[in-house]
């Protein structure tokens, strides 16, 4: 048991020498799981704002009707209200 305490005590330590050199804001980034969250999360907001951004273009650009691009986006405002 006291061997488990000290290796991971050995652990904590090394994930903190090694973030040691980042700012104190990113120091949960030293481990792995964390950083993982946060790449997770960053893709994910960059693909949100991809298609917010891509699908009324695609709209306008297959039908080339502003009244198309309005309904989609009425409709996609419509059923993100009601899945809060």
């Amino acid at each position: 048991m006291n061997q488990d305490m000290q290796r991971r005590l050995e652990q904590m330590t090394a994930v903190a020498e090694a973030a040691s050199g980042v700012a104190p804001t990113f120091h949960s980034l030293a481990y792995r799981n964390h950083l993982l969250l946060f790449i997770g999360h960053i893709s994910n907001s960059l693909a949100m704002c991809m298609d917010l951004v891509a699908r009324p273009v695609l709209v306008v650009a297959i039908t080339g009707s502003a009244v198309q691009h309005g309904l989609i986006s009425l409709v996609r405002s419509r059923r993100s209200q009601s899945s809060t």
